[in-house]
């Protein structure tokens, strides 16, 4: 297994533990009495808290991923071409010389919703954006979650 594959392969071990870790504790707290509760407006906290931080790991990942894809072939892929230009060798212009696999799948948010990319970038201050349109699946709200978000935007800057 190449070095981007297993840092993603161990970005989502990492996720999925913490996300079962958050709903196993809801169900232990749920298992001691003799009906199970709702969520409460805590274990819904920090479920979302989980996602959240999920969406910026993801984030941080795709960020290493489209920065090795620009190193290679000497700029990032176009809006057109996407994140899937890091699974499959675009076919519209610009062509990348030098392509190379660099992650399986484009993962999804944990919403279900498609990760958005734009080249050239609107809001961050790398050359593309990379985002999630957040839990309302709508683009352009409070809650969406981009390499322009503050703890995102970190990630970005550690590696240059």
């Amino acid at each position: 297994m190449n070095l981007p594959l297993a840092f993603v392969a161990m970005f989502l071990v990492s996720t999925n533990m913490a996300l079962l870790a958050a709903e196993d504790q809801s169900t232990n707290k749920a298992q001691s009495g003799k009906t199970k509760p709702p969520l409460t407006k805590s274990t819904n906290g920090e479920l979302e808290a989980a996602k959240i931080k999920r969406v910026e790991d993801d984030l941080e990942i795709l960020s290493i991923q489209l920065q090795l894809y620009e190193a290679r072939n000497m700029r990032a892929p176009s809006t057109e071409q996407g994140l899937m230009a890091l699974v499959k060798k675009p076919t519209t212009e610009p062509l990348p010389e030098r392509w190379l696999a660099l992650i399986e799948a484009v993962p999804k948010d944990p919403w279900g919703h498609d990760y958005r990319y734009r080249c050239p970038a609107i809001k961050a201050k790398r050359p593309y954006d990379v985002y999630s349109i957040g839990k309302d699946g709508v683009e352009g709200t409070d809650d969406d979650i981009g390499n322009w978000t503050k703890k995102a935007a970190k990630a970005n800057t550690k590696i240059k």
